[in-house]
């Protein structure tokens, strides 16, 4: 299984959004922790 490589993709007032490159999805991450996947 290949470790996950999430980049910025597009940042947010709230949050920025990152893409995995090793396998696809998405997810965003919030100035205080939060990391809530997209996809």
């Amino acid at each position: 299984m290949q470790k996950a490589d999430w980049q910025i993709v597009q940042i947010w007032p709230d949050f920025v959004v990152e893409v995995n490159c090793n396998g696809g999805g998405h997810r965003r991450v919030y100035h205080d922790g939060r990391i809530e996947l997209i996809d």
